[in-house]
């Protein structure tokens, strides 16, 4: 089901107001589908962003292990075509 579109007034600076005319027009868009779209790819954003701040915020409470960083770096190099390496207990942080 769709919902109702709702009007709204939006002022701006006119040199702004030129530009969003032309992008639009090469966009062949209305003014609403033009708007409605920079809201939507703002609003994806401002959610990817928060992904990305709870993400850190987790993994600052859990830090990956010295063990799981020379893992990450042994796959890189075999993926890459190195060699396989071989881990000191030092280098696994025991």
């Amino acid at each position: 089901m769709t919902e109702a579109a709702r009007k709204f007034t939006v002022s701006m600076p006119a040199d702004l107001f030129a530009a969003v005319e032309e992008e639009r027009h090469a966009a062949g868009r209305s003014r609403s589908e033009q708007l409605a779209e920079v809201y939507r790819r703002h609003l994806e954003q401002l959610e990817e962003q928060r992904r990305v701040e709870r993400y850190a915020a987790a993994y600052a409470q859990l830090p990956e292990t010295a063990e799981e960083r020379w893992l990450t770096e042994a796959s890189t190099d075999l993926i890459l075509g190195g060699e396989a390496l071989e881990a000191s207990d030092d280098e696994l942080g025991r």
